[in-house]
Parts: C-alpha cells; sequence; structure tokens
C-alpha cells in the first residue's frame, strides 16, 4: 500500500489550507483586522477620560476580549478563511482547489478531511491567540489589571477554534447549500426549542406541532450545534462538567465524521456524472 494512502495527513492539502493563505500579503489583511478589532476598542475606550481603573472594571475589559474571540460569528470567518479556498481565489464561495488532489493522488476522504482540519485548526489558533496577547498587551499598557487571566482563557480559545474549525470542515465538505441550510435550520430549531420549553401549552394545534418538531430537535440534536466552550469555568466549578467535555470532544469528532460521509457522497455523485 502506497505510504501517502496510510498516514492521516496529507502535506499538500495541510500546506495549502495553511501556507497558501499567508503567500499573498492581501489576503493577511482580513485576517489583521479580526485580530486587531478587540485592542482598537481598548485604545479607544481609554484614550477618552474614564474614571479609575480598578480590578472590577479591569475584569470587565478582559470580559469583552474573551467574549469577542469566543463569539461564535468571529470564530467561523475566521475558520472560514482557512478552510475555504475562497479569500485566496477571491471569490465568498469557491471549490477547494486542493479538492482536486482526491482525485489525482492516493488520498483517503478521511485523510483529506483530517488535513484540512488541522491546517486550518493551527491557522485559527494562531489568529486567536496572536489576537488575544496583543489586545491584553495594549490594555496593560493603559494599566488594565490582568490578575484574572490565566492559561485556561488560552486553552479556551483552542478549544473553540477546534470545534468551530471542525464545523467549517463538514460545511466545506458537504454541499455548500445544502450543508448551511441543514446547520443553520438546526440551530434555529435548537434555539427556538430552548424558548418553547417555558410556553404554556396552548389550544392552537399547528403551534403545538411547531413546538413538538423544534423541542424534539433540541432535544436530540441540540448537543450536535457548535457552541462555544468556556474551558476555565468548568476547571474552576465545585466539580469537573464532564458533560461539557463529552459534547465539545464528541462535536469535533461529530463533524469530522459527517464531513468524511459527505466528502463521499460528492465523490459518488462526480462519479454518476
Amino acid at each position: 500500500m502506497n505510504l501517502l494512502n496510510r498516514t492521516l495527513i496529507s502535506p499538500p492539502v495541510f500546506a495549502y489550507t495553511l501556507y497558501v493563505k499567508f503567500s499573498n500579503w492581501r489576503n493577511c489583511i482580513p485576517l489583521a483586522l479580526f485580530m486587531l478589532i478587540p485592542t482598537s476598542v481598548v485604545l479607544t475606550t481609554m484614550v477618552f477620560p474614564h474614571g479609575p481603573i480598578t480590578a472590577d472594571n479591569s475584569k470587565g475589559v478582559i470580559n469583552i476580549m474573551r467574549g469577542y474571540f469566543a463569539s461564535p460569528l468571529i470564530c467561523m470567518v475566521v475558520a472560514y478563511f482557512f478552510i475555504s479556498d475562497g479569500f485566496a481565489g477571491r471569490k465568498i464561495i469557491a471549490e477547494a482547489d486542493s479538492m482536486a488532489l482526491l482525485f489525482t493522488r492516493a488520498i483517503s476522504r478521511f485523510c483529506y478531511v483530517m488535513s484540512k482540519f488541522c491546517g486550518g485548526f493551527i491557522g485559527t489558533s494562531i489568529v486567536f491567540v496572536t489576537g488575544f496577547s496583543i489586545s491584553l498587551f495594549a490594555a496593560r499598557c493603559f494599566g488594565v489589571y490582568l490578575d484574572s487571566v490565566s492559561i485556561f482563557d488560552y486553552v479556551t480559545l483552542l478549544c473553540n477554534a477546534a470545534t468551530f474549525t471542525a464545523l467549517m470542515v463538514f460545511l466545506h465538505c458537504a454541499n455548500p447549500v445544502i450543508g448551511g441550510l441543514t446547520y443553520f435550520i438546526l440551530m434555529g430549531a435548537s434555539g427556538m426549542g430552548g424558548m418553547f420549553t417555558s410556553f404554556e401549552k396552548t389550544d392552537n394545534t399547528f403551534l403545538e406541532l411547531f413546538k413538538s418538531i423544534c423541542l424534539f430537535i433540541s432535544e436530540w440534536f441540540g448537543d450536535f450545534v457548535a457552541t462555544p466552550i468556556n474551558f476555565a469555568a468548568l476547571i474552576s466549578a465545585q466539580f469537573l462538567d464532564t458533560y461539557e467535555l463529552a459534547v465539545f470532544a464528541s462535536n469535533i469528532a461529530f463533524f469530522l465524521l459527517l464531513a468524511s460521509a459527505a466528502l463521499s457522497i460528492r465523490e459518488f455523485s462526480y462519479g454518476a456524472d
């Protein structure tokens, strides 16, 4: 068996996913903007007159930074930058040029998925860790206390980068329209299911049916919707929340397996044509 077919990571796919994004300085502009937005917020806040800096309001400033890098939208956009070839090809949506390697080299579908995931995870992690560190440095220069910052904040950044990178790999390997609609329908139904839990029963049959569907999706598929994780809160709790950790790990595995399955289905469609 070809040695390349037995490896878990394909160097060409990994390199194209990670390194090609930095081959042109124009590709680094959106990354720099995402990294520096929290810093610009800190600078804008500190330049104007403000009260004395205390430990309490310092925590508020740090929480703003944490909230920014834990935002699902920011996580998805940064992960999409590395997983998709759209930015490098100057297109919003583009088929991966690296996907052609599936037909020209002995690369398994799971190897392709893992290569995209590892490259995207490293790139997204670099953006998050660098941006968060720059924000902390800028805040410290203005006298903000960093006592509430710990290594678990960086672990949280890595965990969120892994979760949303796996999600974007799935959306990338699946049909873009079907994958996107499926995820956002599940996410919307899951959110509405949580909202409907506090609603009382009504006489409207249609509303009750809609409520039952949303509650069913929320109950059985709600945990498969990618959400940010706060690793520091899990560790600092009185008891380690193993359920949240299990959901975090299972979501990554679930999205990667779905990506492999979706890629195989798309390959069957190509062969059928």
